[in-house]
């Protein structure tokens, strides 16, 4: 499953994902993020695909970046990321 949320820094996203014990921030009575859930979505090229179109720019792979976040803890490259796109 890949959730699209918005959340001011990882710090937050930590917290938040620490709290729900690596659940959704999306799900629940309290959904702790603004987001949509995105079933099956490719994050890099749909993602990037989108943030192309709404910037009226050419897509490139790079246009995304991704970092891991949570655990804080995870060796780099593995586990859940944070999506983000430059400006």
């Amino acid at each position: 499953m890949t959730d699209y949320f918005r959340a001011a820094d990882a710090a937050v996203v930590r917290r938040v994902l620490e709290a729900a014990d690596g659940g959704s921030p999306l799900l629940g009575p309290q959904r702790a993020l603004d987001g949509v859930e995105a079933k099956g979505l490719d994050p890099t090229v749909v993602l990037g695909q989108l943030v192309a179109a709404v910037r009226q720019v050419p897509w490139a792979v790079d246009l995304v970046g991704d970092t891991p976040v949570w655990p804080a803890n995870l060796p780099a490259g593995t586990g859940p990321r944070t999506r983000t796109a430059p400006g």
